[in-house]
């Protein structure tokens, strides 16, 4: 088996040797980069600014966890809840207990069904109202406002015989992801990466603005798979200028650094569902900070390693002496000619279809171990981020809690990606993370009766976070080492 250092010697050869001819010289810009400078002030900036749409990213990857929160909830019982001295008595709580049987196995109220209600009863003696006698819901649902104002949960009353409505919209947009994925990888590539970073976040902003005004379900699910088509269309050519516009001993460093920027958008979802509490309000904040990139994306000019990839030398030549200008260098007369990399197989120029990485039998079985870890990475990662309101404790302090191990991951993958290897992480990571999740489990199945076995299970399914989260930050930088520049976002 081939080490990491093979792979990238093979990945980084010349685009022709893969099938991707030219009619224009090759250039190295690692060499234009020598004068330019690794990673100057500049290049900074530049890294913060493309990295600064994962914020609204992942707060609409996460979104659904508040958006679509379910609080505890009863059946609505009219001749009660319309009463006036509801606020007389503690009123919820006590309703709950007489009007709703509770399950002996869960230790919780099932609020899906309700005793039956006597009319002639004299209120509030509510033990003189209620039978023993269950049937469902047929007036609705209550639910717990202490936590969310509303959601889209409360509002459509998605509970019991309608909950898997709530799973459908979750799934649409994950379908989104799916073709902003690959969307944004492709165009990316064939039509330069700023262009498609501003157009991603047009749209994200304008359909979450959408989002907040759904007037039902369908429309609310539509907007979200919209909405995660444009974000997720940002994802892949943000991370791959990134790391295209700094030095090659840097590349570790800033690829990680995706994910805890990512992270930070994660946290700070916390907070705004703190503050706001009603879901069209939080959808609403959400979309704003997409709205923040319009102005980021006057300040940064294309990628000069993907326009000399596609011809465009003069362009290229332009930007980097800006950007060598802006760290307080100056490129020296004589650096582009040293830069020319010969290429006698030049014979025309064709844009790198996906098809090309199933070409080759080395560069076919790459692909197909790298989509597989991607599945399994995003399968784990995004059940667990998702999921935090299964598990014991709040809700927002779950999810911050999470964003604390996901930058702590990062960290721990910066300082032990170059010295360990990038496989050697991931396999590790899937391990932990596998056992983690699968101990989170069970014990999460036996917490209704050990209640202390719920906080054990919440431990460990942040430790499998952590582990999954490191994952997911290192096989962002080992996809985009083992493909050529011209192929860093077509899979």
């Amino acid at each position: 088996m081939k080490n990491n250092d093979e792979y990238q010697m093979e990945s980084n050869c010349p685009d022709n040797l893969i099938g991707i001819n030219r009619k224009y010289p090759n250039y190295d810009f690692d060499t234009v980069l020598s004068g330019i400078g690794s990673m100057g002030k500049y290049q900074i900036f530049l890294v913060l600014a493309v990295y600064y749409i994962t914020i609204p990213s992942a707060m609409n990857q996460v979104g659904s966890v508040f958006l679509s929160a379910i609080p505890d909830y009863r059946c609505y019982i009219q001749e009660v809840d319309n009463k006036l001295f509801v606020n007389q008595i503690n009123w919820n709580e006590t309703v709950l207990d007489m009007s709703t049987s509770f399950d002996s196995n869960t230790k919780k109220h099932d609020g899906c069904k309700q005793y039956s209600y006597r009319t002639n009863c004299t209120l509030p003696i509510l033990e003189e109202c209620f039978t023993n006698e269950t049937s469902s819901c047929m007036n609705g649902h209550v639910f717990d406002k202490s936590g969310y104002e509303s959601t889209t949960t409360t509002e459509w009353d998605l509970v019991c015989d309608r909950l898997y409505l709530t799973t459908l919209a979750s799934v649409a947009y994950f379908v989104g992801v799916f073709f902003g994925v690959i969307l944004g990888g492709n165009l990316g590539d064939r039509f330069g990466r700023t262009r498609v970073l501003i157009i991603g976040q047009i749209f994200a902003f304008t359909f979450g603005v959408g989002c907040a005004f759904s007037p039902n379900l369908a429309t609310f699910a539509a907007t979200r798979f919209f909405i995660a088509i444009f974000c997720l269309a940002s994802g892949p050519p943000s991370f791959v200028y990134a790391i295209e516009i700094v030095g090659s001993e840097w590349r570790t460093f800033v690829g990680i650094s995706m994910q805890i920027i990512f992270s930070i958008g994660y946290m700070i979802l916390s907070g705004l569902s703190y503050k706001w509490r009603n879901w069209r309000h939080l959808q609403l904040s959400i979309a704003m900070f997409s709205a923040v990139y319009f102005i980021i994306w006057f300040f940064v000019p294309e990628s000069p390693r993907w326009l000399l990839s596609r011809g465009q030398v003069k362009k290229a030549r332009k930007i980097s002496d800006k950007l060598a200008e802006k760290n307080g260098r100056k490129l020296s007369s004589d650096i582009w000619e040293k830069a020319v990399i010969d290429n006698e197989n030049a014979v025309g120029n064709m844009y790198p279809y996906p098809f090309i990485l199933l070409k080759r039998p080395h560069m076919r079985r790459v692909t197909i171990n790298i989509v597989f870890c991607w599945f399994v990475v995003s399968l784990v990662y995004y059940g667990l981020s998702l999921n935090v309101g299964s598990l014991a404790g709040d809700d927002r302090v779950n999810n911050l809690l999470g964003g604390v191990c996901e930058i702590a991951s990062c960290v721990i993958a910066i300082l032990t990606m170059d010295r360990f290897g990038r496989r050697p992480i991931v396999s590790i990571g899937f391990l932990l993370g596998g056992i983690s999740c699968i101990l989170s489990t069970v014990c999460n199945y036996f917490s209704s009766d050990i209640k202390e076995l719920g906080f054990v299970g919440l431990a460990l399914a942040l430790l499998g976070k952590l582990a999954v989260s490191g994952v997911f930050a290192v096989i962002y930088n080992f996809t985009a080492e083992l493909f050529p520049t011209a192929l860093r976002q077509v899979d």
